[in-house]
């Protein structure tokens, strides 16, 4: 037992230095723009690095997951992430976007296998574990931004990098010798059948699952792309203020991570999104209708709680659904994952240049989540027929 509690806890340590890198960019960019002399367009470059890497390593993950297992997969993910933050430290703008495309793949191939090996150990409460571990992913998230600002202005970018790479080093280190058996307490998938059976890709859980991702994610990424901006030109003045929206969201959906498994004690999961979706549906129109920052603030943290359980709740249907071929299908819905990601915030920015302002572009989030809340409704369906 203490040799499974061990090994969680370096899943989960693990997991607060995948969010630091998921949110690396965004702190980390108007130090290499000037750094590596880059307008805007060669900056943005970077997150298109980010993207691909990380759909690749999605695309990656779910045959070798049935090839190495969970642990040496995670080991390889992290040991990518350490290269790539290392040579990002270190490198001109080329080899840059080289180094950021690599721990893209890290991330890719880390955060569905995690995800996958956590739901895998936990069959009794797959969707309170899911919570926790994506409450450290939430930390690292909170923690990111301010902390590589202000080594970024303090001039000790490349420190920070080096710091953070050792890290993830340190742990693809300490994952090796845990590879012989999963967190499950099972040998790799491949040694437990030989011809394990297929997927079943008729499912009405493929697209339910795979869209409910894909919408999060893309909202997700909307409201902490776009609310500082938004708040910031609401109040021009309110400089303190507007640059709290971020890390408010941010904050918001960490403690609705960590507050959830009392809240799967009393309600069944599947019902717990449902009123989470409702919650942040009114957050979606608070952050609509306001006219100051305060209120900015308010629909952020509703926001934020609501969408909280949405994620790892979703993915811990994967192997309550799919079971040993779980990791096929999770390539193909993270993939759908990453798609939302670099789609929905995108469009936010289209619709608000051409219709008039990020008022207008933020009710991109508010169709989503009313969209996520009618998959939701026939996701109880569905689970409840398939009880009958």
């Amino acid at each position: 037992m203490r040799f499974l509690e061990r090994q969680s806890a370096l899943i989960n340590a693990g997991f607060v230095l995948t969010g630091v890198v998921t949110t690396l960019l965004g702190p980390i960019i108007p130090a290499l723009s000037q750094k590596w002399s880059l307008n805007d367009e060669q900056a943005g470059y970077l997150f298109t690095a980010q993207f691909a890497g990380s759909m690749t390593g999605v695309a990656l993950s779910g045959r070798l997951t049935l090839r190495l297992g969970y642990i040496r997969l995670l080991a390889v993910g992290f040991a990518l992430m350490c290269a790539g933050i290392a040579g990002l430290g270190v490198s001109a703008y080329a080899p840059g976007i080289a180094s950021v495309l690599c721990y893209g793949v890290g991330l890719g191939i880390t955060i569905p296998t995690a995800n996958l090996l956590v739901a895998d150990a936990n069959p009794g409460r797959r969707a309170a574990s899911l919570n926790l571990l994506n409450f450290f992913w939430a930390a690292g998230a909170v923690i990111s931004p301010p902390a590589i600002a202000f080594a970024a202005k303090n001039g000790e970018t490349t420190a920070a990098l080096g710091g953070l790479a050792l890290s993830l080093a340190l742990v693809a280190f300490l994952l090796i010798p845990m590879s012989s058996v999963s967190l499950a307490g099972r040998l790799p998938a491949t040694e437990q059948s030989t011809q394990p059976a297929g997927p079943n890709w008729r499912s009405p859980f493929v697209p339910l699952i795979g869209a409910m991702v894909f919408l999060y994610v893309g909202t997700e990424n909307a409201i902490a792309g776009w609310v500082g901006s938004h708040a910031m030109r609401l109040e021009a003045s309110a400089h303190t203020l507007w640059s709290l929206a971020p890390s408010t969201f941010w904050g918001a959906l960490l403690l609705g991570r960590v507050t959830a498994p009392a809240g799967l004690r009393r309600v069944r999961e599947e019902r717990l999104v449902l009123m989470g979706l409702v919650a942040a549906s009114c957050g979606a129109c608070v952050l609509l209708l306001s006219t100051t920052t305060t209120g900015v603030l308010i629909g952020v943290t509703l926001a934020g709680a609501g969408l909280a359980s949405v994620f790892p709740t979703t993915i811990a249907l994967l192997p309550r659904c799919f079971g040993e071929m779980a990791p096929r299908i999770a390539g193909l819905v993270f993939a759908l994952a990453g798609l939302g990601g670099a789609t929905l915030p995108w469009l936010v920015g289209w619709v608000s240049t051409r219709f008039g302002g990020l008022r207008t572009g933020l009710g991109v989030p508010l169709v989503t989540i009313l969209a996520m809340i009618a998959l939701q409704v026939t996701i109880i369906f569905a689970l409840s027929r398939q009880r009958r």
